[in-house]
């Protein structure tokens, strides 16, 4: 009889832990995973390499950066590890946070999180973002109805839509200030001087393309690196936030006033960089105060898939993208395409990009 009691007590038991393991939140897949316990980074030659604690139940991670540990934004995502690493540490405090995955169930924002310090080696180098490549819906969306007020030329130069997959890059956190402009080159543009009520936090303006070329060639000759211009695509993918994109029809949000610099609020006057809301990325005045050249030479879009495009072989007009002070809507969409002639300045700035190592 005892016996008997024991093998019921030890089955009834059996039978409750497993109920109790079924019911885990740990193990349910319709259950959002906890978020790792602990986060670390480390920093080696501009590398840092984050790490963190395994959740059980996580298909995946996303790490985020944040400058201040407050506004943290997307660095990369389906991340199947535990480690990954940032290649471009921004200037300053480099925060990095983790969100687990189970599906398209997300934890909150890791509690821990982990601190790492970063020098430039040059003052004048931008703050470089690093970019995970990805796949994405290029060209004018007809989206809750909006393309109805596009002007025929925006709709004519940005379609038709297409996919497009871009691999792993960097792009600076922010436009050229006159600061970088003069530090590098030594000398103002052409067609512009600045005097000493000039705010060396301005983006420069009034560039042409050669201009742009020159400047790009002396910071690389500076700083032993390759810097270039981002392709279209490139831009037009940071523009819209990435692979975190919440498919705003500017970048950083559908408020204008809040994300830009344009004709209703800037006054005529180009501001500060970074002084607007960033977007997804943490990239600043993607949309307006100054225009950005691509590298691209202009050309009509295909409804072919692409991978890494880089425009027409040849051409007779540059890319400008993003808008400026003077621009309206239409022509500061995230899709927006202005072509222009190479020795064309009308508040023209620079934004750079680096490659990333295979």
């Amino acid at each position: 009889m005892k016996n008997t009691r024991f093998f019921v007590l030890a089955l009834t038991m059996s039978v409750l832990g497993v109920g109790l393991i079924s019911c885990s939140n740990e193990d349910d897949p319709g259950v959002a995973p906890k978020a790792p316990e602990t986060v670390s980074a480390s920093i080696l030659d501009g590398m840092v390499t984050i790490a963190w604690s395994g959740t059980r139940g996580a298909t995946g991670y996303e790490v985020y950066r944040s400058n201040d540990d407050s506004s943290y934004f997307f660095l990369r995502g389906e991340v199947t590890g535990t480690s990954c690493t940032d290649p471009f540490p921004q200037s300053g405090s480099n925060y990095y946070k983790v969100v687990a995955l189970n599906g398209k169930l997300k934890s909150g924002l890791s509690v821990a999180s982990s601190v790492v310090t970063h020098a430039s080696s040059y003052e004048f180098e931008p703050d470089m973002v690093f970019i995970q490549g990805g796949t994405f819906i290029m060209g004018a969306q007809n989206i809750d109805g909006r393309a109805a007020n596009y002007t025929p030329a925006e709709v004519y130069t940005s379609t038709p839509t297409h996919s497009v997959t871009v691999s792993d890059f960097a792009i600076a956190k922010c436009e050229i200030t006159l600061r970088q402009w003069y530090d590098v080159m030594g000398e103002w543009p052409e067609h512009v001087t600045f005097d000493s009520d000039a705010n060396p936090e301005w983006p420069i303006f009034f560039i042409t393309w050669n201009e742009c070329e020159a400047f790009i060639a002396k910071l690389n000759q500076l700083t032993g690196k390759k810097y270039r211009l981002p392709t279209e695509a490139e831009w037009e993918f940071s523009a819209r936030g990435g692979n975190a994109s919440k498919g705003y029809q500017y970048s950083g949000g559908d408020a204008l006033d809040s994300i830009a610099w344009h004709t209703g609020n800037a006054d005529n006057q180009v501001q500060p960089v970074g002084l607007k809301k960033p977007n997804e990325l943490g990239l600043f005045d993607m949309t307006g105060n100054v225009s950005e050249f691509c590298s691209d030479w202009y050309g009509t879009y295909s409804s072919d898939s692409q991978t890494n495009p880089t425009g027409p072989f040849f051409g007779t007009y540059r890319l400008r993208r993003g808008g400026h002070i003077r621009s309206q809507g239409d022509f500061l969409y995230v899709f927006s395409r202005l072509r222009l002639l190479a020795h064309d300045y009308d508040f023209l700035g620079i934004r750079v990009a680096l490659s990333v190592p295979d």
